[in-house]
């Protein structure tokens, strides 16, 4: 884990500094490109920081969950292979206890991955579409003002709001 977290922050302590001058150079090109109606888009983004934060928090949560049900899947393995030294007088009663308890103990680890899993998914999914809903929403925007938006305006605009949503 310790060396996961050191991996971590090598690959992305960069982004301390490089992602707020690339959302800023984003922006102010976005505002050469798009205009005015750029600003709604991005105005968008701060809004949904809370959301991904509580998503993560909860992800967090639930990994916490998935370990310690890990753990206690291991201990009762681990018990009823130590077990299985010991008792060998009457095999079926002690199989059944102990495949009640290695089997409750793995349901209770697949049940914590799965509340794990369907956060990481609606954060990954959430991540993945923010830059389409800022410029969906800077598009429309435009329209509204009655401003026209060409091709080369439209994918060039594209292209920046992905560039915010993934400095």
């Amino acid at each position: 884990k310790d060396c996961a977290s050191l991996r971590n922050f090598v690959v992305f302590a960069h982004n301390f500094w490089a992602a707020p001058l690339s959302v800023l150079a984003s922006t102010l090109l976005l505002l050469r490109c798009l205009g005015w109606p750029a600003l709604a888009g991005v105005s968008l983004i701060p809004a949904l920081i809370p959301l991904e934060t509580r998503l993560a928090s909860a992800t967090k949560r639930w990994r916490k969950k998935t370990l310690s049900a890990a753990d206690q899947r291991m201990v009762a393995v681990r018990d009823a292979l130590g077990s299985i030294e010991a008792l060998k007088l009457d095999p079926e009663a002690w199989e059944a206890r102990v495949d009640t308890r290695v089997t409750k103990a793995r349901s209770d680890e697949l049940e914590a991955l799965r509340g794990e899993y369907e956060l990481t998914v609606a954060n990954q999914v959430l991540m993945r579409v923010a830059p389409m809903l800022v410029a969906l929403l800077s598009f429309a925007v435009n329209a509204l003002a009655g401003r026209e938006l060409t091709p080369a305006t439209a994918f060039s605009s594209l292209a920046l709001f992905s560039g915010i949503g993934h400095p």
